[in-house]
C-alpha cells in the first residue's frame, strides 16, 4: 500500500540499493552517512516499508520524541500502514512498524512484555549508539546471535569525541555524500561565516572590576547587537552554552526590541511546538536553546546559525550548522519561501561564530569506523568562504 504522491531522489533511492546489496552479501549491520538536511527520513522511511512489503517488521530506535514524530510523519507520505509507538505508557506493539524509545525500551521489563521481534532494527542519530542501552536492544533483537536480524544506523555524523570507534557495531557504511556534493547539487544552501567579537583590546584592563556574571551579560548583549548589525534580521537559531548564558542572551535580545523565545531541557513539549511554529511563521526572529535544537529540529526557515558557546565535538558543530542549510520552499506554489518581514527568500546559511568554531572545525561528513578503506569526504567551511571572497 505506498503511497505514489511520494518520490524518492535518485540518491537516495542509491543509497537504499547500497543497503540491499550490503545486506545481500552477508553484512548484517550497515550504517548510512548523509547530511543533515539531504532527507535521511524520507530513505529510512521508505526502508521500513519497503521491509514491510517484503513480508518484515520493523523496530526504528530513536533518542528524542521530535525524531519518533518526524518519522511517522514521513512513514505516511509513503504508506498507509498504521505505525506503533513504544514510549512512556504507549506500548502499541501490534503493527508491522513500531517506532520506539530507546530510554523506554532499553527497560528489560518493557522488553519482556514483547512477544515479537523485528526482522529490521534502525537506529536513528546512530553516534550516540555505543551506549549499553542501544547494544541491549540489539543484542535482544537478535543482531549479534546469528538470527540474521538486519541493523541499519542512520546519521550525519558518525564520530564521537572519546574517539571510540563503531567498528563493534557496524560492519559496514553503505552510503556517504558529503556536504561538498549536496551543495553542488543544491540540496544544501551554502553558509557564509561572519565573526562577532566579544572582548575590544582596551576592554581587558576592565576585566578584573566585572564579576562573572557582568561578563556574561556583557558579552550577551554584544552577541545580540551584533546580530542586529549583521544578520539583517534572519530567522535565526542561537546555540548557548548554558542555562544561565542563554537566559542572559534572551535578555540581550528582548532590550534591543528581537522577538525571541527560549527553549531548554525543562521547556514543556507543547511550549516547543508552539514556539517551533512561531519561528517558522517569522513571528520569532531569534530561538535561543541549550542542546535542544540540535538532533532531530527541522525548520527550513532558519537562515542563521548564532554560535554562542564553544564545542570541541565535530559532530555537535556539524549538527548545529546543519540546522540553517536546508532550503525553504513554499509547499503551496514549490517556489521558494519568501520571509514575511524581510520580504527575502532564502539563499544561504549566515554562520554568526561568536566563539571562533568556524576556524576550528570543518563542515564535513565525519566517519570514525573501520575498515579503513571507508572513504572519508569533508569541505573545509574556511576555506570555501575564503576561496569565495567572505572574511570572519
Amino acid at each position: 500500500m505506498t503511497a505514489a504522491a511520494r518520490q524518492l531522489r535518485s540518491y537516495q533511492q542509491n543509497a537504499i540499493t547500497h543497503v540491499q546489496t550490503e545486506w545481500a552479501s552477508g553484512v548484517v549491520r550497515t550504517a548510512i552517512v548523509h547530511p543533515t538536511g539531504a532527507g535521511k527520513n524520507d530513505t529510512t522511511a521508505k526502508l521500513c516499508v519497503d521491509e514491510v512489503d517484503s513480508g518484515g517488521r520493523v523496530l526504528f530506535l530513536a533518542h528524542r520524541v521530535e525524531l519518533l514524530d518526524q518519522i511517522i510523519t514521513r512513514i505516511s507520505h509513503y504508506s498507509s500502514l498504521p505505525v506503533g509507538r513504544i514510549q512512556g505508557n504507549r506500548n502499541e506493539i501490534d503493527h508491522s512498524i513500531v517506532v520506539a524509545s530507546v530510554q523506554t525500551l532499553c527497560r528489560p521489563k518493557r522488553r519482556a512484555g514483547l512477544a515479537w521481534q523485528p526482522t529490521l532494527v534502525i537506529i536513528d542519530e546512530c553516534q550516540h549508539c555505543m551506549t549499553d542501552s542501544y547494544l541491549d536492544i540489539a543484542q535482544w533483537a537478535g543482531c549479534f546471535d546469528g538470527r540474521r536480524t538486519r541493523l541499519l544506523g542512520v546519521t550525519a555524523t558518525l564520530s564521537r569525541t572519546d574517539g571510540q570507534s563503531f567498528d563493534g557495531l557496524f560492519e559496514s557504511v553503505a552510503d556517504v555524500i558529503s556536504y561538498d556534493w549536496a551543495f553542488r547539487q543544491k540540496l544544501l544552501v551554502q553558509p557564509i561565516a561572519r565573526r562577532v567579537t566579544l572582548t575590544r583590546f582596551w576592554d581587558r584592563f576592565s576585566f578584573r572590576s566585572l564579576s562573572a556574571k557582568q561578563l556574561l551579560q556583557r558579552d550577551a548583549q554584544r552577541t545580540a547587537e551584533g546580530w542586529v548589525r549583521k544578520a539583517q534580521n534572519r530567522i535565526t537559531i542561537a546555540y548557548a552554552q548554558t542555562v544561565a548564558e542563554a537566559h542572559y542572551l534572551t535578555a540581550a535580545f528582548e532590550s534591543l526590541h528581537v522577538p525571541v523565545a527560549l527553549v531548554i531541557g525543562t521547556t514543556p513539549y507543547e511550549d516547543r511546538k508552539l514556539i517551533y511554529k512561531q519561528l517558522a511563521a517569522g513571528e520569532i526572529r531569534v530561538m535561543v536553546n541549550v542542546n535542544v535544537a540540535t538532533e532531530g529540529f527541522d525548520c527550513p526557515q532558519v537562515s542563521c546559525i548564532l554560535l554562542a558557546r564553544a564545542t570541541q565535538s565535530a559532530g555537535l558543530f556539524t549538527q548545529m550548522i546543519g540546522r540553517g542549510l536546508r532550503p525553504c520552499i513554499d509547499p503551496a506554489t514549490q517556489q521558494p519561501w519568501i520571509d514575511p518581514t524581510t520580504g527575502r527568500a532564502k539563499t544561504n546559511c549566515l554562520i554568526l561564530d561568536t566563539v571562533g568554531a568556524t576556524w576550528k572545525f570543518d563542515l564535513a561528513t565525519l566517519i570514525d569506523i573501520n575498515p579503513r578503506n571507508v572513504r572519508k569526504e569533508k569541505l573545509s567551511i574556511l576555506q570555501k568562504l575564503v576561496r569565495g571572497g567572505h572574511r570572519l
